[in-house]
């Protein structure tokens, strides 16, 4: 009898360990990426989660990730600095897609915007 449950107990222990390695893998199968786009009249940024980055238009695309060091001090790539403002965008508009993105930190993503 304890033979045999320790049978099950292995089994089900192995099968839970395997999908915490393999969903993981599963989910960025799916090849979405956060990112953001600059429109063509640098006026609004959008922000999307998805696999569309590469066929997006407008003066810049930077993933959601991508910084700028200035002065010592470091920005999201779309933002403004403590020194230069980025004052030609007026509007973030967030795609539906982004709905399912959790970023880790918004610090300084509308800096000086």
């Amino acid at each position: 009898m304890k033979k045999h449950l320790l049978k099950h107990f292995c089994a089900v222990f192995l099968a839970g360990f395997m999908a915490l390695l393999l969903l993981p893998q599963a989910a960025q199968a799916k090849g979405e990426e956060a990112y953001v786009v600059k429109s063509s009249d640098k006026k609004t940024l959008t922000f999307y989660y998805d696999t569309k980055k590469s066929s997006r238009t407008g003066s810049n695309v930077w993933g959601i990730e991508e910084t700028k060091e200035v002065n010592e001090h470091t920005y999201p790539a779309w933002s403004g600095t403590w020194d230069t403002p980025e004052s030609e965008v007026t509007t973030a508009v967030f795609d539906a897609s982004f709905k399912n993105y959790r970023p880790q930190s918004t610090e300084l993503c509308f800096f000086n915007l």
